[in-house]
C-alpha cells in the first residue's frame, strides 16, 4: 500500500492570564507571567513574556525574586470556583501589561512594560482576545491590545461595573515571522484575560495601529497597587 503523509495538527490554543494560585478554565492553557519560553502548550509552542525595551524574556509572576504578588490577580476571590467559563475568562482572571505605570511597582521585574508572544507556525490565524478589568479601582485604565501590529481593542475605557467593564474582539491576522505578538502600546494600565488562537482560511486584515490627532490620551505613572 502507498505510503499517506498525516497532515500537521491544526494550530488551536487557549491562554487564561491569570495568577499563580488557581487553575486555568477548562481548556485553557495557564499564564501568570513568566519569561517566554519558561512555559508549552500541549502541543509544545513556547510562549509568554518579554520586556519592551530590550525583548529579552523577563518574568513578571510572583515567583521572579522581589516581585511581590506578581502582575498576576485574580478577581473574584474564593467565588472563582463556583464561576462559569465565560465569568472566569472575561475579567476575574487577568495580568497587569503596564506596569511601568505603577509607581508602588518601581524597583521590581513587574514594573517593566511586557508584552506576550506565542511561537507558532507560519499562517492565517482567528485571534479572540479579551482585556479589562473586573473590579473597580483609582488607577486610570484605558485598555489597548494590538496583534501582529492590527489594533484589536483600541483605548477602551471601562464603565459600570463587574463585567460590563471588560471586552472583548476577533480578528484574522497573519503570522509571517513564526510568532505571534501582543503588545499594549498606546493604553495605560492594560491588562490582559485571555487569548484564543486558530487556524483560520479567511483572508486576514492589513496590519495598523489606530492613532488619534490630537491624542486624547497622557500616560503618567500612577499611584495604585491594583
Amino acid at each position: 500500500a502507498a505510503c499517506q503523509s498525516r497532515r500537521p495538527k491544526a494550530v488551536a490554543v487557549k491562554v487564561n492570564f491569570m495568577n499563580e494560585g488557581n487553575t486555568a478554565p477548562a481548556g485553557y492553557e495557564k499564564d501568570f507571567g513568566q519569561a517566554f519560553g519558561t512555559n508549552q502548550t500541549q502541543d509544545g509552542y513556547d510562549y509568554g513574556w518579554k520586556k519592551v525595551a530590550d525583548d529579552q524574556p523577563i518574568d513578571v509572576s510572583n515567583l521572579a525574586p522581589g516581585n511581590n504578588n506578581g502582575s498576576g490577580r485574580n478577581r473574584l476571590g474564593n467565588g472563582y470556583a463556583s464561576a462559569t467559563t465565560q465569568e472566569q475568562l472575561e475579567g476575574s482572571l487577568l495580568l497587569h501589561m503596564q506596569g511601568n505605570l505603577l509607581a508602588s511597582w518601581a524597583g521590581q521585574p513587574r514594573s517593566n512594560e511586557v508584552y506576550w508572544e506565542i511561537s507558532i507556525p507560519y499562517g492565517t490565524y482567528e485571534v479572540k482576545i479579551g482585556a479589562g478589568d473586573y473590579s473597580t479601582g483609582s488607577d486610570p485604565e484605558v485598555h489597548t491590545l494590538n496583534v501582529e501590529g492590527i489594533s484589536f481593542i483600541s483605548t477602551h475605557i471601562p464603565q459600570g461595573s463587574n463585567f460590563a467593564r471588560v471586552t472583548d474582539n476577533t480578528l484574522v491576522v497573519n503570522v509571517s515571522d513564526g510568532t505571534l505578538t501582543v503588545n499594549a502600546f498606546g493604553g495605560i494600565n492594560t491588562k490582559i484575560t485571555y487569548i484564543e488562537i486558530t487556524e483560520s482560511t479567511d483572508f486576514p486584515i492589513a496590519a495598523g495601529i489606530l492613532s488619534f490627532d490630537p491624542s486624547p490620551l497622557v500616560a503618567s505613572v500612577t499611584t495604585g497597587e491594583s
